[in-house]
């Protein structure tokens, strides 16, 4: 089921007496379907979104419902504000480097820049509270060596929805790119290894 799901059934006060017609076994069943469907839900609404966006941009076609299209509308302003002309959502790989990677948009244009787009249900002190982790860092450190710009300035789009339209903008910070290039490096190498795969086939 999960450890956070774990950790959250502990937390919450169960009491018999206000649930009469439920035991806590019920209970906990009910808050792990949740929790697992939510966790299976994410990265479809997430695929759902990118695929919006890149039909608004790309064939200039807008989502009909209100709720999808203040989100795409806000990615789009984000997106064009950025980088006016460049890429959308291309599937780039390469054998040198020994991997490839979806890039939302990008550009190629003088030291170069990458967008990645997030979609977030948070709210509140968690929505405040957004920041870059490694794997942002590790993850658009990689994408600007694949467009063959390793000093691309890179950003992550939050998107939120559960305010359409609310977005974060958080730029990675270059040391910390850098950093990420390292951690990714280290990583693919013991992926590498143990699935016997030289890149580049020297």
């Amino acid at each position: 089921y999960g450890w956070h799901a774990d950790k959250m059934f502990e937390a919450w006060d169960f009491n018999a007496e206000d649930y009469p017609l439920f035991e806590p076994d019920a209970w906990k069943d009910k808050i792990y379907t949740e929790y697992n469907r939510l966790l299976e839900a994410a990265p479809n609404e997430g695929t759902r979104i990118h695929a919006l966006i890149e039909t608004a941009i790309v064939n200039d076609v807008w989502p009909e419902d209100q709720h999808d299209w203040e989100i795409v509308d806000g990615a789009v302003r984000d997106s064009f504000e950025l980088i006016p002309d460049g890429w959308q959502e291309e599937t780039l790989a390469s054998v040198e480097l020994g991997y490839g990677g979806t890039v939302d948009r990008y550009t190629k244009v003088d030291e170069g820049r990458v967008l990645d787009y997030k979609t977030t249900d948070k709210i509140g002190e968690r929505w405040d509270n957004l920041r870059l982790w490694d794997s942002h860092y590790m993850q658009l450190a990689a994408y600007r060596q694949l467009i063959g710009r390793p000093n691309a300035r890179c950003w992550i789009d939050y998107l939120s929805t559960s305010f359409p339209g609310k977005r974060k903008l958080i730029e990675a910070p270059q040391d910390k790119l850098d950093e990420g290039w390292e951690k990714f490096q280290a990583l693919q190498k013991v992926w590498c290894v143990f699935n016997n795969y030289n890149p580049g086939g020297n």
